[in-house]
């Protein structure tokens, strides 16, 4: 923003664009890995300012130009030019760092057992053949038939939304099938309907 804009606090989204005309020709003329800009306001303190974005813009080195036989086929795809990649080149083609991760995981062989740890071991898993062992009972047991009052069992319920008859018919139910009613969210609340 020029002094006056910033005075009046007007045009506060503007673009400027500075030619080489407007930079010192002794650092324009450098090479650059950094750039530092200062921001200054100081008409309005109350009202905020920075930068958007900032853009820099520089004509190609003369040792770096290179002839487009040297680049590679460049396709012109409206205003925009589009480099091809030879075929020799190691990119990754869609899917394939995956696929070698699958590869490398199936390669991968468990140690076999040594004869004397399997025999250590055996006694072990003999000395209790009555007891299942926990975690390896069947789903399709688990899942049998309950009594009504227990299917949500555990289920901390809160209604949102419902208005009245519904929303007492909704909590009926839910009582009557085990779970417990809140009016508010509290932290041992399971469902919020």
């Amino acid at each position: 923003m020029s002094p006056s804009e910033s005075r009046s606090g007007s045009n506060p989204n503007r673009v400027r664009m500075f030619g080489p005309d407007k930079l010192v020709r002794a650092a324009a003329e450098k090479r650059w890995d950094r750039v530092k800009i200062v921001c200054s306001q100081p008409y309005s303190k109350d009202s905020p300012y920075g930068l958007s974005f900032v853009r820099f813009h520089s004509p190609p080195d003369k040792d770096e130009a290179e002839t487009p036989s040297q680049k590679g086929t460049v396709t012109k795809l409206g205003q925009f030019r589009v480099k091809e990649e030879d075929d020799g080149a190691s990119s990754l083609k869609p899917g394939a760092l995956f696929f070698s991760r699958i590869n490398k995981t199936s390669s991968v062989t468990v140690p076999s057992r040594s004869p004397a740890a399997a025999a250590a071991s055996t006694p072990a898993q003999k000395a209790a053949p009555g007891k299942p062992r926990e975690g390896t009972e069947p789903r399709g047991a688990r899942a049998g038939p309950q009594e009504l009052g227990k299917i949500l069992q555990g289920v901390v319920v809160v209604l949102s939304g419902f208005q009245n008859p519904f929303r007492s018919e909704l909590r009926d139910k839910a009582l009557e099938l085990g779970a417990k009613y809140r009016p508010d969210w509290t932290p041992d609340s399971t469902h919020l309907m």
